[in-house]
């Protein structure tokens, strides 16, 4: 007994150690960001030790000029001014670069909670490989994650309370957009309470190829002339399946849907989808999707 006694305190302490030394190399391999408005300009680990946030009506609380950018929030927040309606800040936000991960914390108030966007040059996108996951993107006037480029993931976040209104510059409000994509995976999110006077979208896809879309929980969206959970346009080779796209009895348009056309090859696969008028509209597959 007391061999085992002595191996387990060697063990327990040899654990200890270990979590103390990750933890450790994990604090001071990182560039602390101290406050907002902030650009990083070169590759690196970045991450937060205390929440930061500007009360700017334009521009980017946190702006990212790099390739091979990893920012870690740890935790905190990153705040914009939730209370101005014509606010057209950014959270954080990378234009025409590689290889950027966002991941462990909130990004709260702004117009756009985080965007990683980039242009479509000769059919080569300028933004690639990104990495959103581990997010709370809430309480924005338009999006709560924005993305364009090839190659990249969104996992594990949850959009919150995304509302436009009368009074904000865009009466639209899609809690993930993505645009002009290849090859991205969409899977895990939670989006809950999206408002808006035009359009509510829970994942709204343009011009994306390739692409899955799974496992997402999308629910409560309200006050707008169309409501869609999943919305895709002028998009091929989509794979939407084992969602699940919830709403208030017969107020959406379309659990899974197109509004406009010009998509193809949609595959709508074991979908759970309730509260909309229609389940499901333009897509070419459709195959042990539940609806009530």
């Amino acid at each position: 007994m007391k061999k085992s006694s002595t191996s387990a305190m060697i063990l327990a302490a040899i654990g200890l150690f270990y979590t103390a030394a990750t933890a450790q190399a994990e604090i001071s391999n990182c560039q602390v960001l101290k406050t907002a408005p902030v650009t990083i300009s070169s590759e690196g680990i970045y991450c937060l030790k205390s929440d930061i946030g500007t009360l700017i009506p334009t521009g980017a609380a946190v702006t990212i000029k790099a390739d091979n950018v990893t920012l870690d929030l740890n935790g905190f927040s990153v705040l914009g001014d939730v209370t101005n309606p014509g606010n057209r800040t950014f959270g954080i936000v990378a234009e025409n670069q590689r290889n950027i991960t966002i991941r462990n914390g909130r990004v709260s108030g702004f117009f756009t909670g985080v965007a990683l966007t980039g242009q479509n040059v000769n059919g080569t996108s300028t933004s690639s490989g990104h990495l959103i996951e581990n997010i709370k993107s809430d309480r924005h006037k338009f999006t709560g994650i924005t993305l364009s480029g090839d190659n990249s993931v969104v996992r594990n976040n949850r959009v919150l309370e995304i509302a436009a209104s009368q009074n904000t510059v865009v009466k639209d409000a899609k809690a993930i957009l993505i645009y002009n994509s290849k090859n991205a995976v969409v899977t895990g999110n939670i989006v809950s309470d999206v408002k808006a006077v035009g359009v509510a979208a829970g994942i709204r896809l343009d011009s994306v190829e390739y692409s899955d879309i799974s496992r997402n929980t999308i629910q409560y969206l309200t006050l707008a002339q169309s409501i869609i959970g999943i919305s895709f346009q002028t998009s091929s080779w989509l794979a939407i399946h084992d969602n699940s796209v919830l709403n208030i009895t017969g107020i959406g348009t379309a659990g899974i849907g197109e509004p406009t056309g010009g998509s193809a090859f949609i595959g709508c696969i074991d979908n759970i989808i309730a509260g909309f008028i229609k389940p499901t509209s333009g897509c070419n597959f459709v195959s042990g999707n539940k609806s009530f």
